[in-house]
């Protein structure tokens, strides 16, 4: 029985700005957005608070100063017009013309009415220093309203811009990592098919050639690493044909790092992965999709990752990983490709 035991839990941030080796400069550069977005956001919080007391204040003193400039006064309804229902809770407006005096003269308005009228009614409406109509002053309570408000909108747009800063580094990080690795893998392409690690020779595999199998379907990053390596893998072989996933970890990049921390080789190989409009059809297990698989597996491309893949199955516990766990996944045809050549290969599933 292996036996795993984890470290202290420390925070992603906190841990990227640690001494550890296996950390990129791209893990600290992105550290150091995540770091600079929660302070600009702990820095806005006091400002946002300072600008919505400003706010409060410049409304008190509005509101005081409208309660002392504007007062009721009788109006007397003179015509009316027509009735409309208007939003919001389709509320009734009457259109009326009244007239009122205000310091001994005569006022006369056309404006909407909230309820019924005729003319000759009387109608309380408020009015200003001069005498002309005017709405009713807001309510003191407003004034907190409309501060907690601008604190509130203020901060949440430093929250988003700082969280498009964090969204915008992370996002130009990943392109540079998959512009590193693609360059990577295509350097290594080039010089050989499958690239063997140097300690091949000094331990060599005995027995049966195994190729093992694993979907990381169901499973995080930290569960597929400890059921390769309780299974005794050495080299994962990503036979996806676009080696990205939205779960954290299992992309190329990060999965690649993980692996080589727990002592695992990564190798992707894209010509042995099966076309996404071609997925759908395969997993339904209709032929003409079987077919078009096993004919990729016939190219030339896939022919020339075959053989060397076969002699790597000889020298090491390798394991061949893609996406589906259980079900119809094209991860037997490509052992069934392998076994042309060597028909004694054992496989087991993880």
């Amino acid at each position: 029985m292996q036996v795993f035991t984890r470290g202290p839990v420390r925070w992603r941030t906190v841990r990227a700005f640690g001494r550890n080796p296996l950390v990129r400069v791209g893990d600290r550069i992105e550290a150091v957005a995540v770091a600079l977005a929660v302070t600009i956001s702990l820095l806005a919080a006091p400002v946002a608070g300072a600008i919505g007391t400003a706010v409060h204040d410049a409304r008190s003193q509005a509101c005081a100063e409208a309660a002392h400039t504007r007062h009721t006064l009788t109006a007397i309804v003179t015509t009316t017009g027509h009735t409309a229902v208007t939003a919001p809770r389709y509320a009734s407006a009457t259109t009326v013309r009244a007239r009122w005096r205000a310091d001994g003269i005569e006022h006369s308005d056309a404006f909407n009415w909230d309820s019924a009228v005729t003319a000759g009614n009387q109608i309380e409406i408020w009015v200003d220093t001069h005498g002309k109509r005017v709405s009713p002053p807001a309510p003191p309570a407003q004034a907190a309203v409309d501060a907690v408000c601008a604190a509130v909108t203020i901060w949440l747009g430093v929250l988003a811009a700082a969280a498009a800063l964090v969204g915008l580094v992370r996002w130009r990080l990943d392109r540079l990592r998959d512009v590193a690795w693609e360059r990577r893998q295509r350097r290594r392409a080039d010089q050989h098919p499958i690239v063997i690690a140097d300690d091949t020779q000094q331990s060599p595999k005995t027995g049966q050639p195994t190729v093992m199998t694993v979907g990381y379907q169901g499973r995080g990053v930290d569960g597929l690493v400890c059921d390769l390596t309780a299974a005794g893998v050495e080299v994962v072989v990503d036979v996806r044909l676009t080696p990205l996933s939205r779960k954290p970890g299992l992309s190329k990049t990060k999965l690649a790092d993980v692996l080589r921390r727990a002592g695992i080789d990564y190798l992707h190989l894209p010509q042995l992965g099966n076309p996404r409009d071609n997925r759908d059809a395969y997993r339904n297990g209709e032929a003409r999709a079987l077919q078009r698989f096993r004919g990729l597996l016939e190219s030339p491309d896939a022919r020339r990752v075959l053989a060397p893949l076969r002699e790597l199955a000889s020298q090491k516990v390798i394991a061949l990983m893609c996406f589906e766990r259980a079900g119809r996944c094209h991860r037997p045809l490509i052992i069934e490709a392998m076994a042309a050549g060597n028909p004694d290969i054992t496989v087991l599933h993880i």
